[in-house]
């Protein structure tokens, strides 16, 4: 029985040692030496017994039944004591762990609500149901709800009530195929407060997926600020859509009207189209002497400063005409180029501008077998029975600063047995882009247009004409105003 006791302690005291080695890996040097010196304490405790034995002359280890079952009873609580240490030191480890993972959650959640309260715009979240789970700050305030007050609440309740049926089959169908994208594009979207009132948003969605489940979030934009600017904007545009379409009747008020041209000119058309409503071309006719006089006009620019251009023009030239002879091309060209200066101011030392205008003026008498032409940067086209042929202007147009004061304008005289027709154009005709390299359609291509519609109308060939160069300019912007005047003189002179 002795030897057995004996092996018990001896397997409880090796036990005790390597549950404390095991401990050493695990909490340290601190409580290990503790657990030791504990150890050391019992085995002492045992050794000294078994020394007293000794020196009693107790040679028998059974010799003392109950000594053997103390330290047995010592060896197993050793060992008792070692693994309940060792237990609770591992319980603490988990309670301490556990503790630390709840406080990791708590900072992450602290962290992400953060974010979302940081985002400029309203964010709302919702699960499949449409049900919402986060509303960040700046959507409460938006909404008009207080802190936490949205959350629970369907989504539905943040749309008009005549919406909302429809938005629950619309948002379904989004839960069914989530995507990142602008919610209703091209539609006006509308969202309301808690107060009833109602304001037009944008909302981008998002679908965010943690394990199996699926979130919905929706990024609001109030843009009641930006449909306030566009519509002030669109005020603006509708007023001065209105003025500009006022000044283009006043221009066309300007113009001759047909039964005017035709009374001068006879057989003719008219082929005027601004750039833009209004533009920088005109046409001007008037009786001077015993003749009429039929001007052709290009001003800079073309739009709203072309047409106040043509207004400035137009008073120049019945000025001009009056102030000179009748019949002296010349004379009044001149006048009209330092007239134009001076009410531009271009005459000055420093001027505020350089503006003027090319223009070609046809003097009929009606009393002279021959017609003058007078260009500032401008030609006639004659159309005879074999060709069409350019007869060109000066060079330079009329009050330009570079324009001189006594700058000569040249004059010629056309026998009107060769005229079959006469045809005026600004450069818009000329300089318009079009064809496979982009080319200007050029004046070689404007009198092949005059021959191909030989045998047609007069008014045929001016539709003859415009339709040929849209085909050229094809997918081209239109590059300035165009205007084309052609007419017959045979009329005219049988009724003279």
């Amino acid at each position: 029985m002795s030897l057995l006791i004996l092996s018990a302690s001896i397997f409880f005291q090796f036990a005790a040692a390597v549950a404390t080695v095991r401990l050493v890996r695990s909490i340290g040097h601190t409580m290990a030496l503790g657990l030791i010196a504990f150890s050391l304490i019992l085995m002492g405790i045992q050794g000294a017994m078994t020394w007293v034995r000794i020196m009693s002359g107790d040679r028998e280890l059974s010799a003392d039944p109950e000594a053997e079952w103390v330290t047995l009873l010592i060896s197993g609580m050793m060992l008792a004591g070692i693994v309940l240490i060792g237990r609770n030191w591992r319980k603490a480890q988990s309670n301490a762990g556990g503790l630390a993972f709840e406080q990791n959650v708590g900072e992450s959640e602290k962290k992400f609500r953060t974010v979302i309260d940081s985002t400029p715009d309203p964010l709302i979240i919702t699960d499949t149901s449409g049900v919402i789970t986060i509303a960040n700050n700046i959507a409460e305030i938006t909404f008009g709800y207080v802190k936490g007050e949205l959350v629970g609440k369907p989504i539905e309740l943040l749309l008009p009530e005549n919406l909302r049926s429809q938005h629950i089959g619309l948002r379904s169908s989004f839960v069914e195929k989530p995507s990142n994208r602008s919610m209703g594009q091209g539609m006006d979207l509308i969202a309301v407060k808690k107060s009833g009132e109602e304001f037009p948003v944008e909302i981008s969605l998002s679908s965010i997926e943690t394990g199996d489940e699926l979130w919905i979030a929706a990024s609001v934009r109030d843009i009641s600020d930006r449909k306030c600017a566009e519509q002030k904007l669109d005020d603006a545009y509708s007023q001065i859509s209105s003025s500009i379409e006022y000044a283009s009747n006043i221009q066309k008020i300007l113009l001759p009207d047909d039964d005017t041209l035709g009374e001068a000119l006879g057989n003719h058309f008219v082929v005027w189209e601004p750039k833009d409503v209004v533009g920088g071309d005109f046409y001007w006719i008037r009786d001077w002497g015993e003749g009429r006089l039929l001007a052709l006009g290009d001003c800079t620019g073309h739009g709203v400063p072309g047409a106040f251009m043509t207004l400035i023009a137009t008073a120049t030239l019945n000025r001009s005409l009056r102030e000179t002879p009748p019949g002296q091309l010349r004379q009044l060209m001149g006048c009209i180029n330092g007239r134009i200066q001076t009410v531009l101011g271009q005459d000055a030392e420093r001027p505020l501008s350089d503006d003027g205008m090319e223009v070609g003026m046809v003097y009929m008498p009606n009393d002279n077998d021959s017609v003058f032409f007078c260009g500032a940067g401008f030609s006639l086209f004659v159309k005879s029975a074999e060709a069409v042929e350019e007869c060109k202007g000066s060079r330079d147009g009329v009050g330009f600063i570079s324009a001189v004061t006594d700058q000569t304008y040249e004059v010629t005289q056309i026998s009107r047995s060769n005229i079959e027709a006469l045809f005026l154009a600004s450069d818009g005709v000329f300089d318009q882009t079009g064809g496979k390299r982009g080319h200007g359609f050029g004046k070689r291509r404007f009198k092949n247009a005059v021959l191909a519609a030989d045998g047609l109308e007069i008014f045929e060939q001016g539709e003859s004409l415009i339709n040929t160069l849209r085909t050229y300019q094809g997918d081209e912007p239109r590059r300035d105003d165009v205007t084309i005047i052609g007419f017959q003189l045979s009329d005219v002179n049988d009724e003279g």
